[in-house]
């Protein structure tokens, strides 16, 4: 798992705390990135931004700073040469350098690239991330596992009885390297529902699997968070530089604060100051939905549509705010680990697909 869990009422906090902190985060980051460069600086108001470097410092300490997504039809259409050179860098075993026959590439990614991102931030209160190290069979995490909102499971992590207690029966998500596509047809059996995440590129092996199960499929856009297992490094994991709620509030306050004070000024986009490319997009669950004409009769029976055209106001408040506070933009990493460089795609924020 992602951390410890000792017998206290505040475990299932600091789950929640760091979930909000890392997508709160994302937005601190652009900010701060823009704020520090050119002549802004003395537009500033000192206390927001020791207010904001303080809360960065102590995000630092617990997420990784990469924005993973799910690659979508929309990010490879605003992209530069999206569909001509980085769509075939997610396709092992191409045979080719480029999707010149954008035909061969579409037929590769149709199954698992669905139009837009398929879930939104906060779209779940509490996430538990369950990993695949013979350490879990050392605790008995099973039932506070399953009490959370969604369950994301790693790799060939078995589920059953025999394993219930360590680490629960839940399966909501799972992120499955290349090589675990021979074995994830047994892994999946009997959950037709949980969604498998790839976490690096497709190939043909993975595409003959797809085929097989009811499961929806996605291709991870960025590089995957890291599971960390501190009982296998032999101590106990510090969660003390894990932001409180009041810290994050003093932060968001600031972070608006600071935009607030930054509109209207030449060149200030404020969250959106990193966005190097733009595109558009239409409504909120429009657009295609992941798979093919030609699937198998069990893949058509395929629970894409429970992610991918979920009405809006289904969502939890809070992932609804969310959405408006990002003015119904999507954000994307363009290369590597830069946060400076986006790729941001905005829909209609008066959707309601």
């Amino acid at each position: 798992m992602t951390r410890p869990l000792k017998p206290s009422s505040r475990r299932p906090a600091f789950v929640h705390l760091i979930c909000a902190a890392t997508i709160f985060s994302v937005l601190v980051f652009a900010i701060q990135s823009f704020f520090f460069t050119g002549s802004q600086t003395k537009y500033l108001n000192t206390e927001d931004v020791q207010i904001l470097s303080d809360f960065q410092s102590d995000v630092q300490q617990c997420v990784y700073r990469n924005m993973t997504t799910v690659l979508t039809r929309e990010y490879l259409d605003a992209r530069p040469d999206g569909w001509m050179d980085y769509a075939a860098k997610r396709i092992a075993q191409l045979g080719a350098k480029n999707c010149n026959n954008r035909t061969l590439c579409e037929e590769h990614l149709n199954p698992i690239l669905p139009a837009k991102p398929p879930f939104h931030p906060r779209q779940f209160q509490k996430c538990a991330v369950v990993g695949n190290s013979g350490d879990l069979l050392k605790t008995e995490f099973g039932k506070e596992i399953d009490s959370h909102d969604a369950v994301i499971r790693d790799n060939e992590a078995p589920v059953n009885e025999k394993y219930a207690k360590h680490v629960g029966l839940k399966r909501d998500f799972r992120l499955g390297v290349r090589g675990t596509a021979r074995n994830m047809v047994t892994i999946l059996n009997g959950s037709d529902d949980e969604v498998l995440v790839i976490k690096s590129v497709t190939h043909r092996d993975f595409n003959k699997m797809i085929d097989t199960i009811p499961n929806p499929v996605y291709l991870f856009q960025g590089i995957v968070i890291r599971i960390h297992s501190p009982m296998r490094a032999k101590r106990v994991q510090d969660w003390s530089d894990v932001p409180t709620r009041e810290k994050i509030g003093r932060a968001h306050a600031a972070a608006m604060r600071l935009k607030r004070s930054q509109e209207g000024g030449d060149g200030a986009v404020g969250q959106f100051s990193n966005c190097k490319v733009w595109g558009n997009a239409g409504p909120y669950g429009s657009g295609p939905v992941s798979g093919s004409r030609d699937m198998s009769s069990k893949r058509k029976n395929s629970n894409y549509s429970k992610w991918e055209v979920m009405p809006f106001k289904s969502l939890r408040q809070e992932a609804q705010e969310h959405y408006v506070q990002m003015e119904g933009v999507s954000v994307y990493k363009m290369d590597g680990n830069k946060l400076d460089d986006l790729v941001c795609v905005k829909h209609p924020l008066e959707s309601d697909a």
